[in-house]
């Protein structure tokens, strides 16, 4: 299996080109923080479906696809371009989507 510098693999490349003519749209999730680690990546496509997905529908999706990231999403923090969002906030097509871990300190 071939890896490439950002850590996709061509089999995963493959697997979304024979999506690509499925209905639904296509996001970009950046993971940040430690959620790199428990996503096993920093970065991730993912192919929504629905009429109108959203940032909480992401969420149930990455939950899905990601099992480990479940106890992590409920605190998380979503940005879409450079600003942070609600979970409601509907999706479009190539949308970029930051997932942030909860920050703490004073």
């Amino acid at each position: 299996m071939a890896v490439e510098p950002d850590g996709r693999d061509a089999v995963r490349r493959s697997a979304y080109a024979e999506e690509a003519g499925r209905p639904g749209m296509k996001v970009r999730v950046e993971f940040y923080g430690g959620l790199r680690q428990v996503a096993g990546a920093s970065d991730r496509e993912v192919r929504m479906e629905g009429d109108a997905p959203t940032v909480g529908d992401l969420a149930d999706r990455l939950r899905e696809e990601l099992p480990g990231l479940d106890g992590h999403l409920e605190a998380a923090a979503f940005a879409v371009g450079d600003r942070l969002v609600e979970r409601d906030r509907a999706l479009a097509e190539d949308d970029v989507v930051g997932v942030l871990p909860p920050v703490s300190g004073g």
